[in-house]
């Protein structure tokens, strides 16, 4: 019915409930009248949540220590109801959020980010100073079907079946070779006939056409599918296993 529920910790409000500090162990209605929700989006560390609405509106609730929730807010002033995402009342097709940073797919194929900036995670070719509204990220204003946030890094999948990333890259999770940081998109190296792609604290794996796929980034859990070992800073083929 285009509601939603959420449940686990609540220490910022990230289940939206109007019940900061109150954890939920079953499913708990998220406050402040949301609905004709159709995509929802929750980071990995657990601490804020964007929903957006069939309307093409963004609304965010949760930790907004960075500005993450997108509401020009910072420092402390987190929210446990739904806050309108400034600028983004209509327009976006899909959210995709980390611990500390928030980016929106907009209809037209381009994207919007904000939050933390220390690495460059916002792409405006900026870094250091948090951004608390959505800014757009240099060249892409178009052409983006999916996009997809680790931890202090973002990726993009473009109509064209290639990819950039930018942000953090010390563990190689750009996908280009190096061991750097960017401030706007860079080229992932050599990969074409990208289908998806789905991103992990330090980590991106891809779904090629062929059907197989392929992992960059950190690796110290063995989260590349090629055994345990360092990080590696260029798309490699995930070992399948029999």
């Amino acid at each position: 019915n285009g509601t939603v529920k959420c449940w686990g910790r609540n220490n910022y409000g990230q289940l939206g409930d109007d019940n900061t500090g109150t954890d939920a162990s079953t499913p708990v209605d998220v406050a402040g009248g949301l609905s004709g929700v159709n995509k929802i989006a929750t980071d990995g560390g657990g601490y804020h949540t964007c929903a957006v609405l069939n309307t093409g509106a963004l609304k965010c609730w949760g930790r907004n220590e960075n500005g993450q929730l997108g509401d020009s807010k910072v420092s402390g002033a987190s929210s446990d109801l739904p806050v309108d995402v400034s600028g983004l009342a209509s327009g976006v097709s899909d959210v995709a959020v980390s611990n500390t940073n928030t980016c929106a797919l907009l209809e037209t194929g381009g994207v919007k980010c904000w939050g933390y900036n220390g690495h460059g995670e916002v792409g405006n070719s900026t870094s250091g100073v948090d951004v608390v509204v959505p800014d757009n990220v240099t060249g892409l204003s178009s052409g983006v079907t999916k996009i997809v946030n680790g931890y202090y890094h973002t990726c993009a999948l473009l109509n064209s079946g290639t990819m950039k990333c930018w942000g953090s890259g010390l563990s190689g999770q750009i996908g280009d070779g190096a061991k750097t940081s960017y401030l706007e998109p860079a080229d992932v190296t050599n990969l074409n006939y990208v289908a998806d792609i789905t991103a992990g604290g330090h980590t991106v794996c891809v779904k090629l056409i062929p059907g197989t796929a392929k992992c960059w980034g950190g690796n110290n859990e063995a989260q590349l599918g090629i055994g345990i070992g360092k990080f590696i800073p260029f798309p490699i083929l995930v070992i399948a296993s029999e």
